[in-house]
């Protein structure tokens, strides 16, 4: 399964990469938090606070790096924050 990596580059700046991850295999983890916004929360620009995998459940979110490309995550898409 393909999903989007959001990463550090030696730039100092964060990036977008695909990734390849296995669907069938157990992922390391120490938690799971799940979290609810409403519709017009705006989350400043920060690195994430650990590795986390993002998987949004409902609703849509944008995403922006340092070039200024976004993508947008919509129900049952999944991306890694690794920044």
């Amino acid at each position: 399964m393909k999903i989007m990596r959001l990463y550090s580059g030696v730039d100092g700046q964060s990036h977008f990469d695909e990734i390849e991850v296995e669907i069938d295999e157990l992922q390391p983890g120490e938690g799971i938090v799940f979290r609810h916004v409403a519709a017009d929360y705006i989350n400043s620009w920060h690195t994430a606070p650990r590795r986390q995998y993002v998987i949004n459940l409902s609703g849509e979110s944008e995403v922006e790096v340092g070039d200024g490309t976004k993508h947008r995550l919509g129900p049952g898409d999944i991306y890694l924050a690794d920044d």
